[in-house]
């Protein structure tokens, strides 16, 4: 519809097929001059302007109001709109009466405390574990999660709620805040305190259970049974092995191949079908399964570990609570209940620990590992006389240190001396000492994983090289990206030895700047800024990883001394084929590892013998 009414201006709403917008953006501009100086002929004149104003002000309300209207007495179509997640508390609120009821059981459960997360354990077993975002934790969320273990525990286990509960060494909170906690599950029936303040009073239950463990153990005939108040886990039997052709559960004898006897088989069906590709690798097999008789490799003279009975990895957390150091100081890694904070996130909690505690006394640091005495200080200087490179292996170590030989340390030792046993072996020769007869070695560390939350055990070296200035640099994708700036490097004085240790971690992979030492020396590291004495590489999993490619690749064309270790010796012959075909042999033959962990990697299908760190091999 056209208007046929003129202005004395431009024309008003034009047809649509001829609107000019030109002359619509003129009329507004001279609105508003007009419209106070002659308001009523403005409106008159320029009616379109006015009602498309008008129109802006109000249908963005109009809009508004009729969405109101309909939607305000409509009903809920989907469960999910008005939903929002249940917090930590309220589920805990919702689960006390659960609580308050649930049978009483007579073993102490353990609280773990992060600086992010908490765990609640009981004989070893996660009962529960919350990770948090925030920075300090409150007594009211560790209440929560008791609670929660009590009347809702993580895989269906029973509800139940002990008498005692004690709060972890390791733990990253304060005295004050395991009072309230205590205050909070006091009502419940509860003891929590710490495990200090608990210890006397729980002597004679811990007397109780080692003399329950140790007749179970002298009298087989009598059944341990998991989770019975009072007794600690007993090692299992191993379970049953799995056809490596089909992967069908084996219950009973396995069958295993007769020549190389690493194989297991469900029938000899499977065994036929894998022969075509088996008898490619039957005799390094076979050869694998004789070295441990010849070499007598499960001699190793631990209690727990020796030619007659063997620590299997299926058994690992089990032993370690036997041992009360489950959960416990620099142990921690050795179990999943902590396998949701990044590498290097526990060794960070625990300068965090010291830091915020102002624990400064070295033995009160030392007791925060969990370690025994009888390792304390780490880096004690050795008897005089001690030809301290004759100390190449587990039992001249325990024997030198007079360290019981039921000491659980080598699980988590085995790092740093098997790093001690690689530089005493192939670094320390040529090494040079200044004028002052100072030393100084370097050490990389790359693709770390557990090494990282094991980092403070380094101290070791300090005693085992004198007047020396030791840099161990950890450069790892798998570390954590979490860890603030001042829980990645540790620094370690030994005075008596004369001997620095710098320990640092980074996150990232293993490249040409950590390996020309530009990144230390941008950081301004007092030594370890050059190229190092040599690359470590423990349990490398060279094959199962392509990312290590372009690493290994930097460090052929450079030539620098390259240490690894695998868990298997027929891995590095795989390794060393693979090396062979790119031109680079090893200089270093797959050798056995003396300060490999006690324990051997259990396998389903395979009885091929395995240990972390077990094998040394290298390149030059």
């Amino acid at each position: 519809m056209s208007q046929e009414n003129e202005s004395p201006l431009n024309s008003t709403l034009p047809e649509a097929s001829t609107f000019n917008v030109t002359a619509f953006a003129q009329d507004v501009l001279a609105f508003f001059p007009r419209l106070t100086s002659d308001p009523v002929k403005t409106l008159e004149e320029l009616p379109h302007v006015a009602a498309a104003l008008v129109g802006l002000l109000v249908l963005p309300t109009l809009l508004w109001v009729l969405l109101r209207s309909v939607t305000s007495g409509r009903k809920t179509l989907n469960a999910l709109d008005n939903w929002s997640p249940k917090s930590l508390k309220e589920e805990a609120d919702e689960l006390a009466e659960k609580a308050f009821v649930a049978p009483v059981t007579e073993t102490p459960w353990e609280v773990g405390v992060t600086a992010s997360a908490i765990a609640v354990s009981e004989d070893g077993q996660l009962r529960a574990f919350e990770s948090f975002q925030t920075e300090k934790l409150t007594a009211d969320q560790i209440t929560s999660v008791i609670v929660k273990a009590i009347a809702d525990p993580i895989d269906e286990q029973q509800v139940q709620r002990p008498k005692i509960i004690s709060f972890l060494q390791s733990r990253q909170c304060a005295d004050s805040v395991v009072s309230k906690v205590r205050e909070n599950v006091g009502k419940y029936g509860i003891k929590a305190n710490t495990a200090e303040a608990l210890a006397s009073e729980m002597a004679e239950y811990i007397k109780r259970r080692k003399e329950e463990v140790a007749q179970a153990i002298q009298n087989p005939q009598i059944p341990a049974v998991t989770g019975t108040p009072g007794a600690k886990p007993q090692l299992s039997p191993a379970p049953n092995r799995g056809c490596f052709v089909c992967k069908k559960e084996i219950e009973g004898k396995a069958s295993q191949c007769s020549a190389c006897k690493a194989m297991i088989y469900c029938s000899s069906e499977c065994s036929k079908k894998d022969w075509p590709t088996h008898k490619a690798v039957c005799k390094g097999f076979k050869a694998n399964m004789q070295r441990v008789e010849n070499e007598k490799l499960h001699d190793l003279p631990f209690d727990f570990y020796n030619e007659s009975k063997q620590l299997h990895s299926y058994n690992q957390v089990a032993f370690l609570v036997q041992h009360d150091v489950h959960n416990i100081g620099i142990f921690r890694r050795l179990c999943a209940c902590y396998s949701q904070l990044g590498y290097g996130e526990l060794a960070g909690g625990h300068i965090a620990q010291l830091q915020s505690g102002g624990v400064t006394d070295p033995l009160e640091r030392f007791k925060l590992f969990g370690l025994s005495m009888a390792l304390y200080p780490l880096s004690a200087a050795y008897p005089e006389g001690t030809d301290i490179r004759s100390i190449d292996s587990w039992r001249k170590y325990y024997e030198v240190r007079k360290i019981s030989f039921s000491d659980p340390a080598a699980l988590v030792l085995e790092v740093p001396l098997t790093v001690w046993h690689l530089v005493n072996k192939y670094c320390l020769d040529d090494l040079k000492s200044n004028e002052a007869g100072r030393r100084q070695l370097t050490i990389h560390l790359a693709g770390v994983e557990k090494e990282a939350d094991l980092s403070a055990l380094f101290e070791i070296l300090l005693s085992l090289l004198p007047q020396t200035d030791i840099a161990v640099h950890m450069v790892s994708p798998a570390i954590s990206s979490r860890l603030p700036p001042q829980h990645m490097t540790l620094g370690i004085r030994n005075e008596q030895m004369d001997s620095t240790i710098i320990v640092t971690l980074r996150e990232g992979l293993y490249s040409p700047h950590h390996l020309s030492g530009e990144l230390y020396t941008a950081e301004g590291l007092p030594f370890g800024t050059g190229k190092p004495d040599a690359v470590i590489i423990m349990n490398s999993a060279l094959l199962a990883m392509q990312s290590w490619a372009p690493t290994i690749k930097m460090l052929i064309d450079n030539r620098q001394k390259t240490l690894f270790t695998e868990q298997m010796e027929h891995t590095v012959e795989m390794i060393a084929k693979q090396l062979d075909a790119i031109g680079c042999a090893l200089t270093v033959e797959a050798t056995v590892n003396p300060f490999r962990q006690p324990v051997l990697q259990w396998k389903k299908d395979t009885n091929l013998p395995g240990w972390s760190n077990g094998f040394i091999f290298g390149i030059y």
